[in-house]
């Protein structure tokens, strides 16, 4: 058995590393939340965004951008005066950008991953998304990346949408309170955007398992639930069983058809699904 520099036992070490080398078994934390679409309209950039930045000179003029916040609905600020804000989240993109190269602003084009990433996310949720004043009102399941790698790049605080909800859907768990240690950023409540400094004592990214791994955890949730319905258990699952492709399975119906043919569970002539192991359990 492994010992550490006390010279004690290392129960953990002796069973090896927890991951290998291999990067295509890694992982990006990220956050797990529902929200809803507060704002969503073009805008042309403020004056600050024009200034000169480490990246690029000052702009010449103002450039267009997705203007795109939503309110978090299992989180609210409480703030330093006793009362509370929504929680906020940006997840717009620019749609003009200064090219280095030419010299001149140029719009965003299909080698623009970041942005494609964004916008396919929310095709897929909610197939219309122009005007983007349509997606105002709308609710979903999101994951929030930090950081995520995009092409050959690492993009910062990318907000997609995996899963839409219901529009009278309501966080049925405890809201999360996130207690105002300093003044917010201006905009970080209501009406902005969060930079995440202000959230950072009650946030903590999720360690996501893999498919196999999430799917495996997801199975004791199923028993007993229908599977027209089975989209709804989504809230009580676990935040690091929340991948894209078991919200996705939940939607489509294809985890159920995948885990019944592997007889992990059955489902009746109504739709209700047992867990196997449950079945056992009871015999």
């Amino acid at each position: 058995m492994a010992t550490n520099v006390n010279g004690t036992a290392n129960a953990a070490a002796s069973a090896g590393p927890p991951i290998g080398i291999n990067p295509d078994a890694w992982v990006e934390p990220f956050e797990t939340w529902p929200a809803e679409v507060i704002v969503s309209a073009y805008r042309e950039c403020d004056e600050k965004y024009m200034v000169a930045t480490e990246f690029r000179p000052a702009l010449e003029r103002p450039v267009w951008q997705w203007d795109l916040r939503v309110r978090r609905l299992d989180a609210r600020f409480q703030l330093l005066d006793g009362s509370s804000a929504d929680v906020v989240k940006y997840g717009g993109y620019d749609l003009e950008r200064y090219n280095g190269r030419s010299g001149q602003i140029e719009t965003i084009n299909l080698r623009s991953n970041k942005e494609a990433l964004i916008s396919n996310a929310w095709i897929k949720a909610f197939t219309t998304i122009e005007p983007p004043e349509v997606l105002v009102g709308k609710k979903a399941m999101f994951e929030f990346y930090p950081s995520k790698r995009v092409g050959r790049n690492v993009a910062k605080n990318i907000l997609i949408p995996v899963l839409a909800l219901a529009p009278d859907y309501v966080f049925p768990g405890e809201v999360e309170i996130f207690v105002q240690k300093t003044p917010l950023d201006e905009g970080a409540a209501i009406g902005g955007s969060s930079t995440g400094a202000t959230e950072a004592p009650a946030i903590t990214t999720t360690e996501v398992l893999r498919t196999a791994e999430a799917i495996s955890a997801l199975v004791p949730f199923l028993n007993g639930v229908n599977r027209a319905t089975i989209a709804s258990i989504v809230p009580s699952l676990p935040a690091n069983v929340r991948t894209g492709e078991v919200l996705q399975g939940l939607i489509d119906g294809s985890i159920v058809t995948q885990l019944s043919n592997e007889g992990r569970i059955t489902v009746d002539a109504a739709g209700l699904i047992t867990v196997a192991d449950a079945v056992a359990a009871t015999a």
